[in-house]
């Protein structure tokens, strides 16, 4: 079972998906966590488990992968790569998104293995986060159009869930971690970022396609514990359904 988390920076991915990934192996779940600083024992190199120590050689060992996934879903790779050509950005700030949208390809493709199957599979910014990558900009507002169509085409992991957050909280989170996207390079670029970014997942949370995959989850009020509670009560739910209907 692949579960993603999606969301604007600041929302509160990787907390929530680090408490649920220690909740889920508590309870004697097999699990495969992909998020910032995870050093449980994995069956993935630390190379494709950390997105800290991604690098080029997450970029080749991913490419074959990337490669199945393009011949796999022509369509989406075709429309994403033409939503990378009407960013308004730098050569290499555009050539640092294709990296990006190509290592999520690879790795949805690559998790998307029978060997993975039986686990609990947590990405934090799977292949739904490629709206971030592609749609949202601290320049341009996000075309209503294009997140329709990223939605109907874009390949759904089982669940998927979204965290939201008002953008005053997640610009004071990342103010407080000085953790900013290298696309924003002033304060009002990073409120435009978080705005853009805040509309495009509302856009995400209301295509008809994902919301049966979805659970969209108020990160402002309700504690990260909480809210990996809820997932972990919703996720036992859905493996019980599963096995209800192979037996």
């Amino acid at each position: 079972m692949i579960v993603e988390f999606l969301g604007s920076s600041g929302a509160g991915k990787t907390t929530v998906c680090g408490l649920l990934a220690e909740r889920l192996r508590r309870a004697g779940a097999n699990v495969v966590a992909i998020h910032h600083g995870d050093h449980a024992p994995s069956p993935l190199p630390p190379s494709l488990r950390d997105p800290d120590r991604f690098d080029i050689r997450t970029d080749l060992r991913l490419l074959p992968w990337s490669l199945m996934f393009a011949m796999r879903h022509a369509r989406f790779v075709a429309f994403v790569l033409g939503q990378l050509t009407r960013i308004s950005a730098p050569p290499g700030e555009k050539t640092a998104i294709l990296r990006s949208v190509g290592r999520k390809m690879g790795l949805f493709q690559y998790l998307c293995r029978g060997k993975f199957a039986g686990a609990y599979v947590l990405v934090d910014e799977g292949i739904l986060h490629i709206a971030h990558n592609i749609l949202v900009s601290p320049r341009d507002l996000p075309s209503a159009k294009a997140v329709a169509r990223f939605a109907a085409l874009v390949p759904l992991p089982d669940r998927a869930i979204l965290l939201c957050v008002p953008v005053a909280t997640a610009s004071a989170r990342l103010g407080q971690r000085g953790d900013l996207s290298p696309r924003v390079r002033s304060a009002d670029e990073l409120q435009r970022f978080l705005a853009n970014a805040r509309t495009v997942f509302d856009g995400l949370a209301d295509a008809p396609r994902l919301r049966p995959a979805l659970i969209d989850h108020d990160a402002q009020n309700h504690p990260a514990g909480e809210i990996a509670a809820r997932i972990h009560e919703i996720l036992i739910a859905d493996r019980n359904v599963a096995r209800g209907h192979l037996s």
